[in-house]
C-alpha cells in the first residue's frame, strides 16, 4: 500500500549525463519484530513509499520514523526522514473492563420501576507513564550553522485518563547534552526531540555521545509542580560521523630553495595534512594541481613528499608556486590546498650568446679593416659572477685560413658607470687580408659576393609531402643554376622553357616555384630558362622534377621524431658540398637508408616528410619520419630504434 511520496531536487543539467538522475533508497528502515523483515519500501524511480507487510497496529506502534537516501548518478547524497503516523481504524471490540459486576438495590427502589442514566466523568486522577524507560537514537553531526528541521526522536507516552494535555521538558543539568536539545509535544500528544544546538563529532566530548533525562506532565503550565502527575525517563543520543571538515595542513606555505642542477628525484619538502574527522584517523591523498606545474617538473608521493621530477632551469622559471592537494575520503570528498614555492638558484649552465645574428659584409678585394663590433650576452645570474666580462676569441679548431684571414679583440670593461657601459660584452672583429670570393667561398664572416662568374645548366630534385591531399598554394623551392656566385640574383631572370604548367607557378624575379592546391600526386618534370644580363647570358637550362607525395593522417600520427643539435634544416636537406664543389648524399638520404637497414625493409618504404629548424644559434632542427611494413610501425617502436642505434644513427650524418 502506497503510504507517501519522497521528492528531491538535483540543480544538476538533466540533460548532461546522468548527474540529475535521482535513485531513492531506505537508509534506515523499521524492522518488524516478529519477522525481522523491514516494514517499508521506496520505489528507486518515483521515491514512493510502501508498506513492505500487511496489517500495521496503531495500537500498538502509532508512529514510524525512517531515513530515506536521493542519490544522484555522479554518486552525490542527500538524506530525509519520513514520519508516518498510523491512522485509527475501530478494528478493536469493546472490553468490559470487569468479568462481573456486583450491586444492590432497596425494595422500594425496584418497586418504583424507576429508570434512570448516569454520566460518568473522567478527572484527571491517573499519572502519566512513558513507554520507555531510555530511548536510543543516532543522529549525525551537524554540517555547519544549519539545524535539521526534523525531529531525531518521537516520545511516547502512556496515560489511563481519557483527556491529557501533555507538557515535555529536557531536565536541566540532567545529564550531558541537555542543552543541546529541545522537546515539544506533537498533536498527537507524542514528544518530538529536535536538535537545539551544533553537534560536532570533533569534540571529544560530543564524540562519546548525549545521555539526558526529559519528563512529562499532564496539568498543563507548572504541572511539574505535582510529582504524582509527572514523568520521568532518559534519552541516550549517538552521534555519527560525517564529513564535514577539510583536511588540514601543518604548514599550508612552505619556500625552498633549489639549485638548477638538482638531480631528477631529489626530494624537496613534505608536507603533512590530517583529516579532522574519524578523530583525525582519516586518510589524506595528495596530488599537484596540475595547472600550478603545467611542465610538470615536481611530483608528490602518498606520504606528501614533494621531489624533482624534471630538471629545473632558472633561465626559463627563476621561481614556481606549486599547489599541493589534499584530499580526504569522504562522500563528497573535502580538499585543502598548501602551496610550495621553489626559488632555483643559479648555476654557470649557460653559454654566452651574441646580442643577434650579425651579418655583416665584406667586399672582395678590399685591404684588412675592422669589420663590425660584437657584443654579447649570458642568461645566468650576473651577481653570482656567472656573466661579464666575457672572453672573446676565435674557436681555436678554426682552419688555419680562417686564423690567418681574421682576428677577435675584447673590449676592456668600463668600470665607470654610464648607461654607455659594455661592462666586458663587446669586441672587435677585424680582417687581416683581402678576400677573393671565387677562392675562399665561406669564412666565419660572409663576404659579399660579385658577379664575377657565369652560370651553367642545373638540375634539381624536389620532393613535396602533401598532407591528405589538402596543402593549399606553397612555395617549394627556386629553379637552380650552376653558379659559384650566389649574391647575384637581381642580375638573374628566369622564364619557362616553352609552354607555362597548369599545376605551377614561377616567379620571374626570383625564381620561386609555387605549386596550386589540387596538385596530385605524382612526378612532374618542369623546364626553364634562365638570363644573366651582367654577362649577358640568355636560354640556359635549368630543369626541376618535383615528386608530390601524399602524406595520410595514418602515415602523420604513427611517426618518429628526432632532434638533432649543431645541424640547419638546410644543412639536412643539402646536396651540394661548398668546399668540395661537388654533389653529395643529402643527411636525409642517409637517414632513410639507414632507417631501411635497421628496419630490414625496403628504402621506398621509410620517408623523411618534416625537417624544420627549431632555433637559430646554436642551429637546433626538428626531423620527423615514418616507415611502414606495412602496416605502420607505431611511434614507439620507431622512436626507440633510433634511441637504441643512437650512434649508428649520427654516424651516417658524419
Amino acid at each position: 500500500m502506497a503510504v507517501m511520496t519522497m521528492n528531491a531536487i538535483d540543480y544538476d543539467d538533466i540533460n548532461e549525463g546522468t548527474n540529475a538522475k535521482l535513485i531513492y533508497s531506505i537508509e534506515k528502515n523499521v524492522i518488524e519484530e516478529e519477522t525481522g523483515s523491514p516494514i517499508f519500501e521506496i520505489e528507486p524511480q518515483t521515491g514512493i513509499i510502501k508498506t513492505a507487510v500487511c496489517c500495521l497496529d496503531r495500537e500498538r506502534t502509532p508512529d514510524y520514523s525512517i531515513q530515506v537516501v536521493a542519490m544522484d548518478g555522479g554518486g552525490l547524497k542527500g538524506t530525509g526522514t519520513a514520519s508516518i503516523r498510523v491512522k485509527d481504524i475501530n478494528d478493536m471490540p469493546p472490553q468490559f473492563t470487569k468479568d462481573e459486576w456486583f450491586t444492590e438495590i432497596s425494595r422500594q427502589h425496584c418497586a418504583a420501576q424507576e429508570q434512570r442514566r448516569y454520566d460518568i466523568v473522567d478527572i484527571n486522577d491517573m499519572p502519566p507513564k512513558f513507554t520507555k524507560e531510555e530511548w536510543l537514537t543516532e543522529v549525525d553531526e551537524t554540517d555547519g550553522i544549519t539545524l535539521p528541521e526534523t525531529p531525531i526522536l518521537t516520545v511516547t507516552v502512556h496515560d489511563e485518563d481519557e483527556t491529557n494535555k501533555f507538557q515535555y521538558k529536557i531536565v536541566d543539568n540532567s545529564g550531558y547534552g541537555a542543552d543541546k536539545f529541545k522537546i515539544f509535544r506533537n498533536s498527537d500528544g507524542t514528544g518530538a526531540l529536535m536538535i537545539d544546538k551544533h553537534l560536532d563529532f570533533e569534540d571529544p566530548m560530543q564524540s562519546n555521545g548525549f545521555r539526558f533525562r526529559i519528563q512529562v506532565n499532564d496539568l498543563e503550565e507548572d504541572g511539574d509542580q505535582d510529582k504524582y502527575h509527572v514523568a520521568y525517563s532518559w534519552v541516550v543520543v549517538k552521534l555519527r560521523d560525517v564529513n564535514d571538515n577539510r583536511p588540514q595542513f601543518e604548514r599550508p606555505n612552505i619556500e625552498v630553495s633549489a639549485d638548477e642542477d638538482l638531480e631528477v628525484g631529489e626530494r624537496l619538502e613534505r608536507f603533512k595534512a590530517t583529516d579532522p574527522d574519524q578523530g583525525g584517523r582519516g586518510v589524506v591523498k595528495y596530488s599537484i594541481v596540475r595547472t600550478s606545474d603545467r611542465r610538470r617538473h615536481f611530483c608528490i608521493d602518498h606520504e606528501g613528499t614533494v621531489a624533482v621530477q624534471r630538471s629545473l632551469d632558472r633561465e626559463n622559471t627563476p621561481r614556481h608556486e606549486v599547489r599541493i592537494l589534499a584530499v580526504d575520503e569522504g562522500v563528497p570528498p573535502k580538499t585543502a590546498t598548501a602551496t610550495l614555492t621553489v626559488i632555483v638558484q643559479d648555476i654557470n649552465d649557460n653559454a654566452p650568446k651574441l646580442l643577434e645574428d650579425y651579418h655583416p659584409v665584406v667586399q672582395e678585394h678590399e685591404p684588412p679593416r675592422q669589420i663590425l663590433e660584437i657584443g654579447a650576452t649570458d642568461e645566468d645570474d650576473s651577481t653570482k659572477n656567472n656573466g661579464p666580462p666575457f672572453t672573446f676569441a676565435l674557436d681555436i679548431n678554426s682552419e688555419d685560413i680562417i686564423k690567418a684571414s681574421f682576428k677577435v679583440e675584447s673590449q676592456e670593461p668600463s668600470y665607470v658607470f654610464s648607461e654607455m657601459s659594455d661592462n666586458g660584452n663587446k669586441a672587435v672583429i677585424s680582417s687581416l687580408r683581402s678576400f677573393d670570393r671565387e677562392q675562399q667561398k665561406e669564412y666565419l664572416v660572409p663576404i659579399r659576393d660579385v658577379n664575377d662568374n657565369k652560370m651553367q645548366p642545373g638540375l634539381k630534385d624536389i620532393v613535396f609531402y602533401n598532407y591528405m591531399g589538402k596543402a593549399p598554394d606553397s612555395e617549394i623551392g627556386r629553379v637552380f643554376v650552376n653558379d659559384l656566385d650566389d649574391w647575384d640574383l637581381p642580375d638573374k631572370k628566369f622564364y619557362w622553357e616553352g609552354a607555362e604548367h597548369p599545376r605551377f607557378k614561377l616567379d620571374g624575379d626570383t625564381g620561386m616555384i609555387t605549386m596550386r592546391h589540387g596538385t596530385k600526386e605524382g612526378r612532374y618534370n618542369l623546364e626553364f630558362k634562365v638570363y644573366d644580363r651582367k654577362h649577358t647570358q640568355t636560354d640556359v637550362l635549368a630543369n626541376v622534377s618535383v615528386t608530390v607525395k601524399e602524406l595520410s593522417h595514418e602515415s602523420v600520427i604513427n611517426s618518429g621524431s628526432i632532434r638533432v643539435s649543431g645541424i640547419t634544416d638546410e644543412d639536412f636537406v643539402r646536396v651540394w658540398d661548398y668546399k668540395t664543389k661537388r654533389h653529395q648524399r643529402s643527411k636525409t638520404d642517409r637517414l632513410r637508408h639507414r632507417l631501411s637497414d635497421l628496419l630490414n625493409i625496403e628504402r621506398e618504404n621509410v620517408d623523411v616528410f618534416s625537417v624544420q629548424l627549431r632555433e637559430k644559434n646554436p642551429p637546433v632542427t626538428d626531423v620527423r619520419f615514418t616507415a611502414r611494413h606495412p602496416p605502420y610501425y607505431k611511434p614507439v617502436r620507431l622512436n626507440g630504434l633510433v634511441l637504441l642505434h643512437r650512434e649508428e644513427v649520427l654516424l651516417a650524418w658524419w
